[in-house]
């Protein structure tokens, strides 16, 4: 059976991902360039900026995924979970079973982290997601977007998301979900000495 459009294009989207991401490790994501990325993806520069307008995109592009399940799983989480287990269990889908997956995972945030430049970008989009997941969270609890309830909700959660995530990749544990619950424990903890 002929493959779609649309699958022609996930396969060339992915295929310049990798090839970039390969040329990345090797070579450093200052000393790549589109040239070598759509080369190694046996595709021509102008195709490349069909799919992605910076090799910056290319990385982040990868994370925009994660963001949607995250938004959708709040939205969905029943009604008696209270804002920040409904956070908890929405971060909790991003667990990541693949071997493989979770690998590339761990290349993405090495390479971020590595890279003052899309650090920054990142920060940018981390802050646009703490905002909607704050949004889906006031939806929940019947306030308006810009609640401060939320907000706080959001980006203490959010903080717990990164720092499971952090220690989940510079442990190599590979179990995201039980370091997340570990991290959301211990948040529950620090906030319970804030009140004493």
């Amino acid at each position: 059976m002929p493959r779609t459009r649309s699958q022609q294009k996930r396969e060339t989207a992915q295929a310049l991902q990798d090839a970039g991401m390969a040329r990345f490790v090797k070579d450093g994501f200052e000393a790549t360039t589109i040239e070598d990325i759509a080369r190694d993806a046996g595709v021509s520069r102008r195709t490349f900026f069909r799919y992605f307008p910076t090799k910056e995109e290319l990385i982040l592009s990868q994370f925009e995924e994660m963001g949607t399940i995250i938004f959708d799983e709040i939205r969905c989480r029943p009604k008696s979970e209270g804002p920040m287990l409904a956070l908890r269990n929405g971060f909790r889908t991003l667990d990541v079973q693949d071997t493989a997956q979770r690998r590339r995972m761990e290349l993405l945030g090495w390479l971020i982290a590595e890279t003052p430049a899309l650090r920054g970008l990142m920060l940018l989009r981390q802050e646009r997601w703490e905002a909607e997941i704050a949004d889906r969270l006031a939806d929940r609890l019947g306030k308006p977007h810009g609640d401060p309830v939320a907000r706080l909700v959001a980006a203490a959660g959010y903080a717990a998301f990164r720092v499971a995530s952090l220690k989940n990749n510079m442990s190599g544990r590979g179990n995201f979900g039980k370091t997340l619950d570990e991290t959301f424990d211990l948040l529950g903890e620090v906030a319970g000495h804030l009140q004493g």
